[in-house]
């Protein structure tokens, strides 16, 4: 059922946006493209501390770090629904043990802010794939509902996220308001603030990139700190800018955020709409 949640008002209208309800994803989980991840993970290590060291910690961090050197399971951490659920975010914790690890060891060798930086110039490209396995490039979009489905897909079955959707009444806007991503809380629980910035930062590269027929913008990341996020994305209408600075809020809230976004976007303009390190 539909209910009136807010409006926007503008200089030549009034645009009223209404809740609905989630469509079904057309697919169980969410994407898994590991080995993309992982050799991103060691190309960003073999870049800022050299190959045989960046080797090292790559290695360690998916073989025996993982088995001998793990990082231990905190549950005091969060705060959970159901017994379910508590067991969906201990298994996505083993997912991210690598990525701990790697933090960890950066930081014992090199201290905090240097593994913060290096870690956090792994996130756009660690993320990307997950969403190129979604979003094709040049997927056209005709209808809010299509750009709607394909977000649905991405999340899968949802578990670990808890998110809003509301259309405006004209069918050209679909705003998301997320409250929990199990990712994130994660990454940011066992210290890795910075890659969880810059996580949510691979949005903009694959929206700009893939999806040239929607504007996609946002000032607030869960990545960032920030208690929710605020994706909103629109039709593009032929009068629209090419680019406009408000649509990358977000990225201004994280150090080099949005050099970073300009960046992965020339690659992809480059690799011809190709995702290429």
């Amino acid at each position: 059922m539909k209910n009136p949640y807010s409006k926007i008002t503008g200089s030549e209208s009034v645009i009223t946006f209404v809740t609905v309800d989630k469509l079904p994803s057309q697919r169980k989980k969410m994407p898994s493209v590991l080995w993309p991840s992982i050799r991103a993970m060691q190309k960003v290590l073999i870049d800022e501390v050299g190959f045989f060291k960046g080797t090292s910690i790559f290695l360690k961090a998916i073989t025996w770090g993982n088995l001998f050197n793990k990082p231990q399971w905190h549950p005091e951490y969060f705060e959970f629904k159901s017994r379910e659920e508590e067991n969906h975010f201990k298994g996505v914790f083993k997912e991210m043990t690598p990525m701990i690890i790697v933090f960890r060891t950066l930081k014992k060798n090199y201290g905090e802010s240097f593994a913060s930086d290096v870690t956090g110039k792994m996130g756009i490209p660690i993320s990307v794939p997950y969403q190129l396995e979604i979003f094709k490039p040049g997927t056209r979009i005709a209808k809010i509902d299509e750009i709607r489905q394909l977000v649905s897909d991405l999340l899968g079955d949802g578990k670990g996220h808890e998110w809003t959707e509301e259309v405006s009444e004209d069918q050209q806007q679909v705003r998301y308001h997320f409250t929990k991503c199990v990712f994130i809380m994660i990454l940011r629980a066992y210290g890795l603030t910075t890659f969880a910035a810059n996580v949510c930062l691979a949005d903009h590269v694959v929206m700009d990139n893939m999806v040239p027929d929607v504007i996609f913008s946002r000032k607030h990341t869960l990545g960032g700190g920030d208690r929710f996020c605020d994706h909103t994305i629109k039709i593009r209408r032929s009068e629209d800018p090419e680019t406009e600075v408000s649509w990358y809020e977000d990225c201004y809230k994280v150090q080099s955020g949005r050099e970073s976004v300009k960046k992965w976007e020339e690659r992809f303009i480059k690799n011809g709409k190709k995702f290429k390190l």
